[in-house]
């Protein structure tokens, strides 16, 4: 796991070291392509044979010796013994044969299905341990391409670069590696792309309060001069400051938002790319290596949570097949058991949100070996990411869980997106395979929503990096998480998860009602054969699934309405009481319920504090609310209506 979190990601030296490098003539009419096209590269290698046998001949003097070495310890059976060494010698021939070279070694350095841990995390040290180039030579190309003195466009530069630039990405199957890293690499090499990059991760970050993201200059931007802001602070992974874990969880949401939301993701957060800036923010650096995540990717990963959370291996094998980890293909039916296993592992300590992502990457990484599994290259960037996020807020903090801190923006999603993939996945998320609606995963659900909302709008934290104050910034009491899940019921990213519970607020009400209304028949002495027949069918008892409904029904109201519930909907009930009426023990207090909606007329009550509180809220929500409201009184009248014409049709 050591090796998939980039345990050789340092901070500080750069590689030395002479590169071995063929010129070629820029001179010529004709020259080499400055996107990838595998067919004009070919034509224009055949027309120059003595560049491609210059070529393979320093390649060959380069790998000759390495080659001897691994056969000599194949031969004597110390492979292994000699694994880390030969791995650091290969790392070294890779450096010196220039940047294609450095770019396969840091592609493969994040492979956990093509190389040994031992073997990726020396050559991770590729990816921030690069040579670099004489300043001479970068100066003149700032000039040639800009077309002006370098002093002329910048205030100040420094004589000798401060970092070499990190680079990476490829495939397994050896077809589309070629191509795909090909086509990456020349990506990379063209800077106005990581200008644009920049400039759209500015924009998708912009709602994230706490994340910072450089301005570029695209006027001073060419192929090969890159202008971008200069940014103060330290790195977070130095950083002694007591946010650290704070500005982690700052990340980890601006990695999900562009993982499963935005779909352009930076897909190289190596400790010299994430910074403290001096006000407490999280700044993120160079957007030269990115993936694209498809809308399939984005949903596939929510849905594969979802039946994780159920422990539904079968669903999670076919999810698998379309996150590319298993060709479409090949039978999951053997798979499965393996998969049972390492999540059934995983999901020990207490459920999705207490796996230990360390200990699961590891075990995966390991099935690839034995199954027909493969590391899509999209989340061998993804997996790295997080996991240099972790491996930094691990060093303050040895308990962090980076699910647990995930789990508030997947919750965001699950409760807001309107793709029928995601609305099915809620569902599948709070019922499973049944029609039980569990109301536990449904709050915890809502409560890492309002955790997700708290990081993405904090700004307290910056006030407080300035040795300000923020009135306000703490959340007050229950009013402050009453007012906050009322915004979202009744706003318009609720708008869905309204529609979601139209159907449980409907059922909960209708048996509160019929077991009012029983329980108003047994107070006025109308009991058992008493009972006249229309209000058994109006009200008919409770059954032990409409018993459900009524708890869920109170724990929600509970949830919403904070600690002035407990007078709205109480559990406890006046004896004499005879349960084999039916009647279930849900009872509405009268005053209270006056209280809370401001019309009981009893001051200094907590309802009556609550509402006073809330009040404006109300007033802000309130077409929202009347208009669920109406809905609600709608299909209650109709479920009434229904049961009161099959008695009467019946008789």
């Amino acid at each position: 796991m050591d090796a998939m979190r980039g345990a050789a990601l340092s901070d500080y030296d750069v590689a030395q070291g002479e590169m071995r490098l063929i010129d070629v003539d820029e001179t010529d009419e004709e020259k080499l392509p400055l996107v990838y096209q595998p067919e004009i590269l070919e034509e224009y290698y055949k027309r120059r044979p003595h560049l491609v046998v210059q070529r393979t001949l320093q390649l060959a003097g380069a790998f000759g010796g390495f080659m001897t070495s691994l056969a000599i310890d194949a031969a004597r059976g110390t492979l292994k013994t000699n694994e880390v060494k030969r791995a650091a010698e290969l790392r070294e021939i890779i450096t010196s044969l220039g940047p294609f070279y450095i770019k396969l070694g840091q592609a493969l350095s994040i492979r956990p299905d093509i190389l040994s841990p031992k073997a990726m995390v020396e050559l991770q040290r590729l990816c921030d341990k690069v040579p670099s180039y004489d300043s001479k030579i970068a100066m003149a190309t700032i000039e040639r391409e800009l077309g002006k003195p370098v002093l002329e466009v910048y205030s100040e530069i420094t004589p000798e670069p401060l970092a070499a630039a990190s680079l990476g990405q490829g495939r397994t199957d050896l077809v589309a590696l070629l191509d795909e890293f090909a086509y990456r690499f020349y990506e990379e090499l063209d800077y106005q792309k990581e200008c644009e990059n920049g400039i759209r991760i500015r924009a998708d970050m912009a709602h994230i309060a706490q994340v910072v993201i450089p301005f570029n200059y695209p006027e001073f931007t060419s192929r090969r001069v890159f202008t971008a802001e200069w940014i103060d602070g330290e790195k977070l992974s130095q950083s002694q400051a007591g946010d650290v874990n704070t500005l982690v969880n700052v990340g980890v949401v601006a990695y999900l938002t562009q993982l499963l939301d935005t779909g352009l993701f930076h897909a190289d957060p190596h400790p010299g790319n994430l910074i403290r800036t001096p006000d407490g923010r999280l700044a993120i650096l160079d957007f030269g290596l990115m993936t694209e995540i498809t809308d399939d990717q984005k949903y596939g990963m929510i849905e594969a949570i979802s039946h994780l959370v159920h422990r539904d291996y079968g669903s999670i094998g076919d999810d698998f097949k379309r996150l590319d980890f298993i060709p479409a293909h090949v039978d999951v039916t053997p798979i499965v058991p393996a998969l049972k296993n390492v999540f059934d592992a995983a999901l020990a300590g207490g459920g999705a949100k207490s796996i230990n992502f360390q200990d699961l990457a590891g075990d995966l990484a390991q099935i690839t070996f034995e199954y027909p599994f493969r590391i899509p290259p999209y989340f061998a960037l993804v997996i790295r990411a997080i996991g240099v996020l972790e491996g930094i807020a691990l060093v303050g903090n040895p308990s962090f869980a980076i699910i647990d801190e995930a789990y508030p923006y997947i919750s965001k999603r699950l409760l807001t997106d309107e793709s029928p993939r995601l609305r099915a996945a809620l569902r599948y998320m709070i019922y499973g395979k049944s029609d039980v609606f569990d109301v536990e995963r449904l709050i915890d659900l809502l409560q890492a929503f309002e955790s997700f909302v708290e990081i993405r709008d904090d700004k307290a934290g910056v006030v407080a990096a300035n040795g300000g104050t923020m009135t306000g910034a703490e959340p007050d009491s229950a009013a402050e998480q009453t007012r906050e899940a009322l915004r979202f019921l009744f706003s318009k990213d609720g708008e869905f998860f309204r529609e979601f519970l139209t159907d449980e607020v409907v059922r909960g009400a209708d048996c509160i009602g019929r077991d009012a209304a029983r329980e108003l028949a047994y107070t006025v002495g109308l009991r058992g054969a008493n009972i006249p027949g229309f209000i058994k069918a109006a009200a008919p008892p409770l059954s032990s699934d409409d018993r459900k409904v009524v708890d869920n029904t109170r724990r929600l109201i509970a949830f919403f309405m904070g600690d002035a519930a407990s007078g709205f909907a109480a559990n406890d009930r006046p004896t004499p009481y005879d349960p084999a009426e039916g009647l279930f023990g849900l009872r509405v207090n009268l005053p209270a319920a006056l209280d809370l909606l401001g019309v009981g007329g009893r001051r200094d009550t907590p309802a009556s504090r609550l509402q006073a509180e809330i009040a404006p809220v109300l007033r802000e929500l309130g077409p929202e609310m009347r208009a669920f409201g109406l809905t609600i009184v709608g299909r209650l009248t109709e479920k009434l209506a229904t049961r009161v014409l099959r008695y009467t049709s019946d008789r």
